[in-house]
């Protein structure tokens, strides 16, 4: 499911995927904005299943923030 995820973040970010790492964030990430943020949360809720809230949203401020989230809720077995 992780290269699931990084497929989410490069796709978004318009990033290679081998550019994703657990280091990716908000704060290092050129396209990291508003418009890439709404294309990884659908695409993180359509391909988990999942519906996230207004405090997990808070959360997307990294790829190990929001993969770990995706643990939290049991999308993510990795």
């Amino acid at each position: 499911m992780k290269k699931k995820l990084i497929k989410i973040f490069a796709d978004a970010l318009k990033i290679s995927e081998k550019a994703v790492t657990d280091n990716t964030s908000l704060k290092n990430t050129k396209h990291w904005d508003s418009l890439a943020m709404v294309m990884m949360v659908t695409a993180v809720e359509n391909e988990f299943g999942i519906e996230l809230n207004f405090e997990d949203l808070q959360k997307f401020v990294s790829f190990k923030a929001v993969h770990d989230l995706l643990k939290e809720k049991g999308a993510c077995n990795e």
